[in-house]
């Protein structure tokens, strides 16, 4: 099972403390789903005053492997567990998360392995408050994604961002992969193409997502064409 790409919300009140439950809760465990929930640049954020659960997996059958998402809590303490009592095994690499992460709200039979994780109690959002969750400059998420598995670098990459309540643009690539959801684009970049000697051009920023300036040193007019032609 694949989940990346997505903005992941938990407020205060909100149902039960529980993120993601992979697995199944039927009592019948010959029908739950096995096998790999792989968890990939999503940006996951619990506004929850209490307890907070990453991934719940009811038996050690199933099993979670967690690369590049941002997971924060905003509860003080250790109120932050990967995953639930019921057991599991997961494997978290290359995420910005909050030190002091338990394995579980209880006793734990699971296994968790956690490796070369980022600890931080300011992930770098734009505004948390607003649920702006674009990374800002200096946020220690810019460039500092891992390589994502083979199996997953081909059909399941993620290739949009979401905007709030307008559905989703294209995320930028450039650089090496940011962690989370989004994909820090600097507002100021300038592009400097040398389309021949008499021209220069310049473009700001280097990826539209609105309004784009175009400066050039030639007097004729110049058109400019959108990828559809338009």
């Amino acid at each position: 099972t694949y989940v990346y790409g997505n903005v992941l919300l938990e407020a205060d009140g909100e149902g039960n403390s529980q993120i993601i439950h992979y697995g199944g809760d039927s009592g019948n465990q010959q029908r739950y789903r096995k096998g790999t929930l792989y968890l990939y640049h999503n940006t996951i954020v619990s506004t929850r005053s209490g307890n907070t659960t990453l991934v719940r997996m009811p038996t050690n059958d199933e099993s979670c492997l967690a690369i590049n998402n941002i997971i924060h809590v905003t509860a003080a303490g250790p109120q932050l567990a990967l995953m639930s009592t019921s057991g599991g095994v997961m494997t978290l690499e290359r995420n910005v998360m909050k030190s002091g992460w338990v394995q579980a709200h209880g006793t734990a039979s699971g296994t968790v392995n956690a490796l070369n994780n980022i600890y931080t109690t300011t992930p770098g959002f734009s505004s948390l408050a607003a649920e702006d969750f674009d990374l800002i400059n200096g946020s220690v998420c810019i460039d500092s994604a891992t390589t994502l598995p083979t199996a997953l670098q081909t059909q399941y990459l993620p290739v949009a961002e979401y905007v709030k309540h307008s559905q989703s643009r294209i995320k930028p690539a450039h650089g090496m992969p940011d962690i989370g959801a989004y994909e820090y684009e600097s507002p100021t970049g300038i592009l400097d193409v040398p389309i021949a000697p008499e021209l220069e051009l310049h473009v700001t920023p280097t990826i539209a997502r609105g309004i784009v300036s175009i400066r050039h040193s030639n007097a004729n007019t110049i058109t400019v064409y959108s990828a559809l032609g338009t």
